[in-house]
């Protein structure tokens, strides 16, 4: 085992394998925590109810792309700049964004309380009360991203296992106490709301102790044509990870969007089993390319750590479908057994190309968010002419994810060659 651990290290450096070890166990009690809390609800809402609960989740997925986008360029330039030992453009930077999201926050919430009646009848929501949550959730959590970004790019990994573990910890116990107390849904959707605010004072208060202090910033445009390959790529992405759910729970009755809410909530344990090596890998990997040092490695071993992943728990999936619905939902979701190990699949592909993408964006390669749109759009459309059964919908998604995986791995050698 020690022979192992030593050649391991020899492969990814230190730093990549330390940290690697570090943010594993942080994202790990995190994302065990928000599974505790879907099959918590799950099991306590009943199908029809926890399957308005995760739509709603899954369209806040569609509007928290700018979240994303926010995270990735945050880190990219924070860790940049930390790379340069550049601390005063990394002051700059921040206010700047605190200063520009406030105003973009406000704007945002307001189009999406005029559009509360549209999101209630997409959604099929029984109350207004939830697109305004939206909103308010929408406001906080921009600047949640922001302070927790900013402790990602200082590569201060425990500061933010800190913010994410008291972010689930209230979310949890919160939604238990209010649909306990007869507020369903809402009372569940409202504990995530109140749960983004607790996470950003608490990462604020780490952020507080850099010592930012209040710098011009000069490069704002630097800032605007790296966001928009961001965007399209973070868009692409989110869109293939939820506009299946939202796309059934329009073409599906609401207990089979309920059913499908869980098999997905089952599925995605395989991408945030994994995402702890794209949190470390992004940041690691965009320091070494701002001060032109190798970085390719970090890339391969990330990589087949991923394919390790995805390999062995789509093969639990397969082996113990119908254990695992038991225990984590109930006999209630056994309809989805059979769709359980398929459904692995099309995460696992997904979680591959995931990496892949936030790689070639930590170097600059911009083009990768053409190849996602695409892909995305793919998805929608055929989803849109298909959707005969959630088998057929599940095909599609692998089908287009296979696709994306392939050129994505095929674009690696182009790129290695650009400057």
């Amino acid at each position: 085992m020690n022979l192992l651990l030593n050649s391991i290290k020899k492969i990814t450096g230190n730093e990549f394998f330390n940290a690697s070890i570090l943010v594993f166990l942080a994202t790990g009690v995190f994302n065990a925590g928000n599974y505790f809390y879907h099959l918590l609800m799950g099991r306590m809402l009943g199908p029809e109810s926890y399957g308005v609960l995760e739509s709603t989740i899954s369209f806040l997925y569609i509007l928290s792309v700018p979240f994303m986008t926010l995270t990735l360029i945050i880190v990219k330039f924070v860790s940049a700049y930390k790379g340069k030992q550049d601390y005063k453009s990394i002051s700059g930077f921040y206010f700047y964004l605190r200063k520009n999201l406030f105003i973009f926050g406000l704007i945002a919430t307001l189009i999406i309380l005029l559009l509360s009646p549209i999101i209630i009848s997409l959604l099929h929501l029984p109350s207004i009360l939830f697109p305004i949550f939206i909103g308010i959730n929408f406001f906080i959590g921009l600047f949640s991203v922001l302070t927790k970004s900013m402790l990602q790019g200082f590569l201060k990994f425990f500061p933010f296992f800190v913010a994410n573990a008291i972010e689930v910890l209230s979310k949890i116990i919160l939604a238990v106490i209010l649909v306990i107390l007869g507020f369903k849904a809402i009372g569940a959707y409202f504990a995530l709301v109140a749960s983004v605010m607790g996470s950003y004072l608490v990462a604020s208060y780490f952020v507080k102790k850099e010592k930012l202090s209040f710098e011009k910033f000069t490069e704002s445009r630097n800032i605007f044509k790296y966001s928009i390959p961001v965007f399209l790529t973070t868009l692409g992405l989110t869109s293939l990870f939820t506009t299946d759910i939202i796309l059934v729970r329009f073409f599906f009755p609401n207990v089979e969007s309920g059913y499908y809410a869980a098999l997905s909530v089952l599925g995605k344990v395989i991408f945030f089993a994994s995402s702890p090596i794209t949190i470390v890998m992004f940041p690691l990997v965009s320091e070494k390319h701002a001060v032109g040092k190798k970085f390719q490695h970090l890339m391969f071993t990330s990589f087949v750590f991923t394919a390790i992943i995805v390999l062995v728990l789509i093969a639990i999936y397969y082996l113990f479908p119908e254990s695992m619905v038991r225990i984590l939902f109930g006999n209630q979701y056994l309809r989805i057994v059979p769709l359980i190990g398929i459904f692995g699949v099309f995460i696992g592909i997904y979680s591959l190309c995931a990496l892949l993408a936030n790689f070639y964006l930590s170097i600059h390669k911009k083009i990768v968010s053409f190849f996602v749109m695409i892909a995305a759009i793919l998805q929608i459309f055929l989803i849109i002419l298909f959707h005969r059964d959630l088998f057929q919908i599940i095909n599609i998604s692998i089908i287009i994810t296979s696709i994306l995986l392939i050129v994505l791995i095929a674009y690696y050698p182009f790129s290695a060659k650009q400057k």
